[in-house]
């Protein structure tokens, strides 16, 4: 997952991977990690996103498209969820950091 978080990668295709069932795959990743495997994929990208936003001038739809999300809104949405604050504010946030 950590070298294909650019990509779209179905559940389905995790679990025909392992050769486990898709019921499996989500129990035994939720056991080890406490999250599904979705989730965790999904805090990858997030993850990548906040350092594309600290260290690119890359705009927020170049960002959300780069890393697979369908549209800028939804990738705006995800990363609040996740973050607690907008990526544009936290993009002026941590380059404000950088200048201190």
């Amino acid at each position: 997952m950590k070298d294909h978080f650019e990509e779209k990668i179905p559940l389905r295709d995790i679990a025909d991977f392992s050769g486990y069932s898709i019921t499996r795959i989500n129990a035994l990743f939720r056991t080890e990690t406490g999250v599904t495997p979705m989730e965790y994929f999904s805090n990858l990208k997030i993850q990548r996103a906040c350092k594309y936003l600290r260290d690119s001038d890359l705009k927020i739809k170049e960002i959300a498209f780069k890393l697979n999300y369908f549209d800028q809104f939804h990738f705006s949405k995800n990363f609040y969820k996740k973050i607690g604050i907008p990526p544009l504010k936290y993009r002026k946030m941590v380059q404000t950091k950088d200048t201190i």
